[in-house]
């Protein structure tokens, strides 16, 4: 078991590089920016148990919908990968009709066919800094891992056919 200090501290440092309520995240102070801000709302649901009617929750995923939605022109798997997680979690017509439909077509899209036998299956590595980081295999993984988010996980907040009370009331 995880001592409940351990989660005090990092809900510390959270709320130490968070800005609008909790909404946007830095990387190590107050600041905005997509990638950082999916993080940090992810780390939110497991260490917070916030969920789709926290306001800093809600206010965050909005901010994530108008700045960076999924697009060939702005590939960031590290982004898609964390940003696909929380929008999964908050569920609603955003993940329904927007986020998951447009992220599924794009990496389906962005897969390397099968006439080019060396690399069938496999996804080219992106433009941001993960991708020269990681390589073709990184880019790889995380692009099926981002594909497999909603078979992976089940929706946090939607715990309660299982037997589960809703985090955010239990704690």
């Amino acid at each position: 078991m995880v001592p409940k200090e351990t989660f005090a501290k990092a809900s510390k440092f959270l709320d130490s590089v968070q800005t609008g309520s909790g909404s946007q995240y830095g990387y190590n102070s107050p600041g905005a920016t997509p990638t950082l801000t999916a993080v940090g709302l992810l780390c939110r649901y497991y260490a917070n148990g916030w969920g789709p009617n926290n306001p800093g929750m809600a206010k965050g995923v909005g901010y994530l919908l108008n700045t960076w939605k999924p697009t060939p022109a702005r590939m960031d798997m590290y982004y898609y990968y964390y940003a696909t997680q929380v929008l999964h979690f908050f569920e609603g017509a955003e993940w329904h009709r927007d986020w998951n439909p447009a992220m599924r077509d794009m990496l389906v899209k962005l897969q390397v066919p099968a006439d080019k036998p060396a690399l069938s299956g496999s996804w080219d590595p992106d433009s941001s800094w993960f991708g020269p980081h990681c390589g073709r295999l990184g880019q790889t993984c995380m692009s099926l891992l981002t594909l497999e988010v909603y078979y992976r996980h089940l929706p946090l907040y939607k715990r309660d056919n299982a037997g589960l009370k809703e985090l955010e009331r239990a704690r």
